[in-house]
Parts: structure tokens; sequence; C-alpha cells
């Protein structure tokens, strides 16, 4: 096979484009590589500001100071749950209607669609919500950060453009003329066929859930049902360190507050770790969400 030679403009766009890539990628590799290292070097560097290009006086004292505080568990324990189960809502209400709203016998489906993108520029506002929250009891329940973002209007588009694109009309006749229902045939015939689509919500839901601070910091007082995003907000912005209203003794106090900048790397790190570990893995199906959402039709 022969290849194409290269001009002279074709040649210098790949150099700058190159470099402008390279660019980006330590702009956004740095800071990432900044808060590894300043989580493994010890208290005095980190504070001091010596920490820069590699690990100071490496220790694992930062690490081993916050998975003895309960708070660490408590926050991976909630923000897990508050994960799989929102996810899980997500999903199912999501994928319902998205094919749904696919249907091209659904009497109305061009009014409900506009109704649901109407939400997406449109609400009623932060405090109606949390008055409508207060009132129907989910306030300070672990159900409220499950319920109240039970679907993206977003993702309800890129379901139904995919099921639009993926399922043909020929194959709902088909499996009528056989006898099979309308639940049977979207669980039997249109989710086993939209694997790449639930692995592409579940990625959206799942992160979001996932790095979600907010609406726990609005709609949750009790500290025993923070999300882990939650405590690392309080650390962050607030300068609240991990267990200091435990209890502890001076002693103990005093080595939270030296240590105080290694704890606040180190809890990045951690509550980072999961979806770093996990995005990879779901790379691919993120690329063909992007394709998917690309045609909104």
């Amino acid at each position: 096979m022969k290849r194409i030679k290269q001009t002279g403009s074709d040649l210098a766009f790949d150099i700058v484009n190159t470099f402008l890539l390279i660019l980006v990628l330590i702009v956004i590799i740095y800071p990432l590589y900044v808060v590894l290292i300043s989580s493994v070097s010890s208290a005095q560097a980190v504070n001091a500001g010596e920490v820069r290009f590699r690990p100071v006086d490496f220790s694992w004292q930062g690490y081993i100071l916050i998975l003895q505080g309960s708070d660490i568990w408590i926050g991976y324990r909630n923000t897990i749950l508050y994960t799989f189960f929102g996810t899980l809502l997500n999903l199912t209400v999501t994928l319902l209607a998205g094919y749904s709203l696919s249907r091209k016998d659904l009497k109305g489906r061009g009014i409900f669609m506009a109704f649901f993108v109407f939400t997406m520029y449109f609400s009623g506002g932060l405090i109606p919500t949390y008055i409508l929250v207060n009132k129907i009891g989910l306030y300070n329940t672990p159900y409220v950060l499950i319920v109240i973002a039970a679907m993206s209007v977003y993702n309800l588009i890129i379901a139904r453009t995919f099921f639009q694109m993926t399922i043909p009309q020929e194959l709902l006749e088909s499996a009528f003329m056989d006898g099979c229902g309308n639940f049977k045939f979207f669980i039997k015939i249109v989710l086993p066929l939209s694997s790449a689509l639930v692995a592409v919500l579940a990625l959206y839901y799942g992160q979001a859930h996932w790095n979600n601070f907010f609406n726990a910091l609005i709609y949750l007082s009790k500290r025993t049902l923070y999300p882990l995003q939650l405590f690392l907000r309080n650390i962050l912005v607030m300068n609240q360190n991990i267990n200091m209203e435990s209890g502890a003794s001076p002693e103990e106090v005093e080595i939270r507050l030296q240590y105080a900048e290694t704890i606040k790397y180190g809890l990045i790190v951690l509550a980072s770790f999961p979806v770093l570990v996990v995005y990879p893995f779901l790379q691919k199906y993120f690329v063909k969400g992007v394709m998917i959402g690309s045609i909104k039709g």
C-alpha cells in the first residue's frame, strides 16, 4: 500500500498539533502529579512548598491518619451506596423513558419530549425544590440523593436517539407477530442490543453521583449521611480536619494539624482513585456515547 506523501503544510500542522497536545497534557497531568507526590511527602516539605517534581522525605503518615479516622469510611460507604442505587434508578428511568419516546406509535411523544426539554433550561429553583423536599419528608434522608436526580434530560435524549437509530421498526413488528408483548420485547430484545448505551449511561450517572456534593450540602445535615465528596469539600474549603471533633487527645490533634495539608492531598487521591481505575475500562463506551449524543434528531 502506497503511503500518501505529506506536503510541507501537512508536516507543519502535525508538528504544531503535537506540540499543543503535549502542552495540554502537561497542563492537565502536572497538577494531578503534584497532588500525588504531595500526599506521600513529609508534612514539613509540603507546608514549606518544597514539593514540585518529586516526593520529599517519602512518608505514608498522611494516609495512615486518614485511614485511622472514621470519616473516610463513612464517606466511602455512603458514596458507594448512593452511586450504586442512584445509578440503578437513573438507568431504569432513562432507558424506559427513552425507549417509550423513541416509539413512533406513542401518541403525543412530541409534547412529552417538549416538556422534558423545557426543564433543561427552566427549573423551579433551589428554594422551591428545598421546600418540596422538606414537605415530602426526604430532607436528611439517604433517599434524597438518589431520588432528586432520577434522570438527566440530556441522557434521555442520548437514549432516545440510540433506540431510534438501533432498533428498527421491522424488528418490533416481527416480534409482535410472534406474540411478543411490549415489556418482553424491551427486556429480551432491546436491552441486549443496547449494551453500549447502558455502559455509557452508567458511566455518566455513576461519575455524577460519585462527584456530587452540592445536593448533600443542601439536603443533608447528619454527618453520618455525608458522602465522601462532602467530607473532602469541608476539608478543602472550610479547612476542617478529619475527626478533629471526635475527642482526640491534644497530641493527636497537634499531629493532625501538622499533617493537615498532606491529609488534604491524600484524601483527594483516595476520592479520585476508584473513578480513575474504572474509567479506562469504559473509555470505548464513552467515545460511543459522544457519537450517539452528536445526533439529537
